[in-house]
């Protein structure tokens, strides 16, 4: 499915892991309905702890560049 990762050591490039996590967590979010927090449970194994950090700072950053949109 990756011809340019030829071992598993490659995983752990940080642009394969990267194109690979985003796969993932891309066809998890597709079976949450594109559910973001559904498709990180599934992601993280049902770490709620760690969905609830990583939403918050989504929407932190979210209304962080909204606000400076409308500054514009």
């Amino acid at each position: 499915k990756y011809p340019h990762i030829k071992s598993a050591k490659n995983i752990l490039h940080p642009k394969y892991n990267v194109l690979v996590g985003s796969e993932i967590l891309s066809r998890y979010m597709t079976a949450s309905e594109n559910n973001l927090r559904g498709g990180l449970l599934r992601y993280s194994a049902g770490n709620k702890k760690l969905v609830d950090r990583v939403v918050a700072v989504r929407n932190k950053l979210e209304t962080s560049y909204l606000s400076y949109l409308r500054s514009l």
